[in-house]
């Protein structure tokens, strides 16, 4: 006898696990919650896919979050070496 589970038994399935440990947030935010969503959007095909942006778009996001906290205005412009220091003293704040 073959037993097919469809995605939404499945899934079911999950949030009941995740309905009964709704009173450990540390059990809850980790793979359990990462799994339903990875079964939501793929569904029993669980590939891995690389959502990583290409450093450029990182790059100009940390040029600007330090210009907005005036740390400096030409992050782009400077050296690896400086980048890093600027970065290493920032974190330690």
């Amino acid at each position: 006898m073959m037993i097919i589970i469809t995605i939404l038994n499945f899934l079911n399935d999950l949030n009941i696990i995740k309905d009964s440990l709704d009173s450990d947030k540390i059990l809850l935010n980790g793979s359990l919650l990462e799994l339903i969503e990875a079964v939501k959007v793929f569904g029993y095909h669980l590939s891995s896919i690389d959502l990583r942006q290409d450093s450029s778009v990182y790059e100009l996001c940390v040029d600007e979050l330090l210009r907005e906290a005036n740390i400096t205005d030409r992050y782009k412009e400077l050296s690896e070496e400086e980048k890093c220091s600027i970065l290493f003293k920032s974190v330690r704040k």
